[in-house]
């Protein structure tokens, strides 16, 4: 995995955390604002590199980033479920 793949779980993780912490009010069940949270980040991460390929010339799109945004955003929801947001 080379760094910069590093660099998308990572922000993707801690957009996951930010979405998670601003449902907290709307949403009452934490596992669905944790699937909502994760959901929301990765279909943003596709749609971002469908996005970056179609409107900005030299840049192109990458399975490998989309597959690094998914697992960070996957890993905080495993993590939100380990601290007890049950």
């Amino acid at each position: 995995m080379t760094p910069d793949k590093f660099g998308h779980a990572g922000v993707y993780g801690i957009f996951t955390v930010g979405l998670f912490y601003s449902f907290v009010p709307y949403i009452a069940s934490a596992q669905k604002n944790r699937w909502l949270s994760f959901t929301m980040a990765s279909v943003y991460g596709i749609a971002m590199e469908i996005i970056q390929y179609a409107f900005f010339p030299g840049r192109y799109f990458e399975i490998w980033d989309i597959v690094a945004n998914i697992i960070g955003a996957f890993a905080v929801l495993q993590f939100l479920k380990l601290i007890n947001h049950s």
